[in-house]
């Protein structure tokens, strides 16, 4: 599985795996990855992992959050990438590349410096799409939209495979369509539902990102994530239903 690195200050390098769907940070003692400094705010950052993508999401905190010396609201965690949160800087690795210890919560401390890497995956692109809304700016649901999460080297990887198709069938946008030619498509509306699709050689799969409530596939609640997507599934996300192919 995917984990985080923190070098510190004195002593070996700490290590935080990523092994659940949801991996909070911040100053609260509760929090998976503690960090006792007062410029972490309390519940600062979380690390959705859904299969092996994992995007990490802002927590409106005082002082913010880095990937790669920018300050980010959500992305998509790539190899490599240098999250800095106030003295603390945490190097992403990949499930890919190198399997972790179990996870355990840890007080942290400030640690030395890493080289800064270059990758990190902006939730930037809008495409509009009637009944569902932008990931990393919250949006009037008056004037929904949908966002893409794009700006990946996977792009490239992705181009020469046929590519899947969403279909609006109900409500206002019913009719239009979206191609999921992204390695990563957020769909929903933030604050109550938030899914993910996910394409994975050559195979799309839906995950949960945000809500209490699972989507759903045919009508029914889907029992495992990610759920591997059929041709002609019909999808349910924040009471928008869409049609896959």
């Amino acid at each position: 599985m995917s984990k985080l690195v923190l070098q510190g200050e004195r002593g070996p390098a700490k290590e935080f795996a990523l092994d659940h769907e949801r991996v909070t940070i911040g100053r609260k003692a509760n929090s998976d990855i503690h960090l006792d400094d007062s410029a972490v705010s309390g519940n600062h950052a979380v690390i959705i992992t859904l299969g092996s993508d994992s995007f990490l999401e802002d927590l409106e905190s005082t002082n913010g959050t880095k990937v790669n010396q920018s300050s980010i609201h959500k992305y998509v965690l790539q190899d490599g990438d240098e999250i800095r949160i106030a003295h603390f800087t945490f190097t992403f690795v990949s499930e890919a590349l190198e399997a972790s210890a179990p996870g355990k919560t840890i007080s942290a401390t400030p640690r030395t410096e890493i080289a800064t890497t270059p990758h990190a995956v902006a939730l930037d692109g809008v495409t509009t799409m009637p009944g569902l809304s932008k990931l990393n700016s919250i949006t009037n649901l008056g004037v929904p939209t949908q966002s893409d999460i794009f700006g990946s080297n996977e792009d490239n990887q992705s181009s020469s495979l046929a590519h899947g198709i969403l279909k609006i069938t109900t409500g206002l946008g019913a009719g239009q369509t979206l191609e999921l030619s992204r390695p990563v498509t957020t769909l929903g509306k933030p604050g109550i539902q938030v899914a993910a699709i996910t394409l994975r050689d050559g195979q799309y799969y839906l995950g949960l990102v945000e809500g209490s409530d699972l989507p759903l596939i045919n009508k029914n609640e889907i029992k495992t994530l990610p759920c591997k997507l059929q041709s002609g599934d019909v999808i349910g996300i924040a009471g928008v239903e869409l049609e896959f192919s």
